[in-house]
């Protein structure tokens, strides 16, 4: 596609040290941000410092760490040198009569030093475990007996979700133009300007009308809603229409491989995930309760035992992966096994959460900033127009959550805050849309889009949702040992 070749080597193709450390510092001539780890740690230290001062200054508002790391991550991308270049250009211009000169070298150097091939490699790497982590310990605070005790109306309105909203937006995309061209091997390729691949619409139809469960219980757990009425309610059906598009996704799988003769692949990936599900239900699941069982009531869980939870969590990764399956499916599953209220979840949380949430995971939030390049936008009208096509697909997911929870008799201000919470966008859609630009499918300034909307629409919701939700005004209001979620 064009543009994207170009935009990934200004990123990523300085040279690099093959040394992992420096080799004896800078009072030897050396340069230790040459090198591999030197770097790595500035970059945990930039990111995690700018993504505390951005969450301070907008924790007023109400607004839930992914809106402020992935702000912090696109501060610290093209953006920050991109300001600083005009901000020198416009002095320049106030002080010097002969006018500007050209300040564009800043961000090509800016870019070669901060992320080298090497370093952003390691970046995503730790970032995808720190991220498996995040989820594993989003499933260990939620008790999934509370989830599946809202019925046919959380059905119901997950369905409508699901479908209304790609059904609108895909009737939508015709409104983009279409354009064919050879490409170098004289086949004729369809795209569509300034998005890229024709397929990325109904990808990105897919993600709006999608909600994922761990994303919702995040930004509900920074707002103390999680284990609320409406909390459960919105987690029950965030689980119905997440798993639902993955049985969807796999049903395609299903028929496209079956249409090219890749059944058996597929037989024995299926067989895999099966036996890994059989693995937690009857060998971990007893495990651990076995392990809560022996634990007094405030007694502590012994380090090891923590030790082999945590290499469990990799091992069911790197199997969810090796099945085709998401890496995080396991990890997920084996989060909800975990009593919620024990010791063990307890000592999880203690150990594992500031490493991964505080350390690995606003990594992934800098490689995402890094890709997001406002100076790509070539075509503005598709650029506004992209974002409204996401806007309107969250205004119809709005309306679809509504509809239903009032036919149950839902109270209509209770629907629209259901509405509102069935929009939180979060890093796991994040993350597709970076593997998306990676891939191609999607232009550098269609992703520069979506980072707009997402973040506008995320924001907006958990602000009116913290504002106009007060859970202690209704009469069921649950209460959780687990102080953490608080």
């Amino acid at each position: 596609m064009a543009g994207n070749g170009a935009f990934h080597a200004a990123v990523c193709n300085a040279p690099a040290n093959d040394n992992l450390f420096s080799d004896g510092g800078v009072f030897y001539g050396d340069d230790p941000f040459g090198h591999v780890m030197p770097l790595f740690m500035l970059h945990i230290v930039v990111i995690v410092f700018t993504s505390r001062a951005v969450y301070f200054l907008l924790r007023p508002f109400k607004q839930p760490r992914f809106v402020c790391d992935i702000i912090s991550g696109v501060l610290l991308g093209p953006t920050l040198p991109s300001l600083l270049s005009r901000l020198l250009s416009f002095f320049h211009h106030v002080f010097d009569v002969e006018g500007p000169p050209d300040y564009s070298h800043i961000k090509q150097r800016y870019m070669d030093a901060m992320f080298r091939t090497d370093n952003v490699s390691l970046m995503r790497s730790v970032a995808s475990y720190g991220f498996m982590l995040q989820l594993f310990l989003i499933s260990v605070k939620t008790d999934p007996s509370n989830i599946w005790r809202c019925g046919k109306k959380a059905f119901a309105i997950g369905v409508s979700c699901m479908v209304l909203p790609f059904a609108a937006l895909n009737l939508l995309s015709w409104f983009f133009e279409v354009q064919y061209a050879p490409d170098d091997g004289g086949r004729t390729v369809a795209a569509v300007a300034g998005v890229g691949d024709p397929n990325a619409l109904v990808t990105i139809a897919s993600l709006v009308s999608d909600t994922m469960f761990p994303v919702v219980a995040e930004i509900l757990a920074e707002l103390r809603l999680l284990n609320t009425e409406l909390g459960r309610l919105a987690s029950s059906v965030s689980m119905i229409i997440d798993y639902g598009w993955s049985l969807t996704i796999a049903i395609a799988n299903v028929v496209m491989r079956t249409m090219y003769d890749q059944a058996l692949p597929l037989v024995h990936s299926a067989m895999g995930i099966v036996a890994m599900i059989v693995f937690l239900l009857f060998v971990f699941r007893p495990w651990v309760r076995w392990i809560v069982r022996r634990t007094p009531k405030d007694g502590r869980i012994a380090e090891g035992q923590v030790l082999m939870v945590l290499l469990v969590v990799m091992a069911m990764g790197a199997v969810s992966e090796t099945f085709g399956a998401r890496v995080t499916d396991g990890p997920i599953i084996m989060g909800l096994l975990v009593p919620s209220a024990s010791p063990l979840a307890v000592a999880i949380a203690e150990k594992v959460e500031v490493i991964a949430t505080g350390l690995m995971l606003p990594l992934a939030f800098l490689n995402a900033g890094m890709l997001t390049d406002f100076s790509t936008i070539e075509h503005p009208k598709v650029f506004l127009g992209l974002q409204l096509f996401m806007l309107t697909g969250y205004v119809i997911k709005f309306f679809a959550a509504m509809a239903p929870a009032v036919y149950y008799n839902m109270p209509v201000r209770k629907a629209a805050l259901l509405g509102l919470m069935l929009n939180f966008t979060g890093l796991m859609q994040l993350l597709i849309y970076v593997d998306s630009l990676y891939s191609q499918m999607i232009q550098p300034e269609a992703y520069a889009a979506i980072i707009v909307i997402i973040v506008a629409v995320t924001a907006i919701c958990s602000y009116l949702v913290a504002k106009l939700y007060d859970p202690l005004k209704s009469n069921k209001v649950a209460y959780r040992k687990l102080k953490h979620l608080d």
